[in-house]
């Protein structure tokens, strides 16, 4: 691990949360001492986090998932090679994944009930 890692997540955090500490952050959303600022230790830098690590720093950061990712990504020294999203997309599934899961599973059941809704009658006035 360089002198430099972690570098990106800093940057991330203060342009999200300046002039917040961590353990602010953490008492503000209510979550556990250590649930954020154990990803940030000197041990922990330059490690990939886990999928739900990431959401919750994204969820905290009010901060895109994508990102949040590119950020751990890059201080772990990983490229991330998928194409952005568009916008619009992005923001579908940042929504989606800010919700608990009960209000997940009923996102993907209006979204499936849309997708296969009957086509109007086109002889129909």
């Amino acid at each position: 691990m360089s002198a430099r890692s972690g570098r990106r997540v800093d940057r991330l955090i203060q342009r999200y949360a300046p002039d917040t500490s961590i353990k602010e952050l953490e008492r503000q959303n209510n979550l556990a001492p250590g649930a954020l600022s154990n990803h940030l230790k000197p041990a922990s830098r330059g490690r990939f986090p886990r999928q739900p690590i990431l959401e919750r720093f994204a969820a905290v950061l009010r901060a895109p998932l994508r990102e949040v990712t590119a950020a751990f990504a890059a201080d772990a020294g990983l490229a991330l090679v998928a194409d952005p999203l568009p916008a619009h997309a992005q923001q579908v599934l940042d929504d989606y994944l800010a919700l608990d899961t009960k209000d997940q599973a009923l996102a993907r059941a209006i979204l499936h009930t849309i997708r296969h809704r009957p086509e109007p009658d086109q002889h129909s006035t």
